[in-house]
């Protein structure tokens, strides 16, 4: 649940930042590759699943979704 709730504040995070100033958000990370991200995110949620029925778990896999263009 820790590691969700930390994921899950990143991402609204970003998804926050990419309203306001797009894909230039991940210049700000040491990794610039919006896909290897995406991919990070994705198996995060995947690894998390047995937490589906959780609304924090629910939120980060539309998050997943919204800002990875799903």
């Amino acid at each position: 649940m820790l590691a969700l709730a930390d994921k899950l504040s990143n991402l609204r995070s970003i998804e926050r930042d990419i309203r306001k100033i797009g894909d230039r958000i991940w210049e700000r990370f040491n990794q610039k590759d919006k896909a290897k991200h995406a991919w990070l995110y994705r198996q995060t949620a995947e690894a998390l699943r047995d937490l589906e029925e959780y609304p924090a778990w629910r939120e980060f896999d539309q998050l997943v979704k919204t800002v990875f263009e799903e």
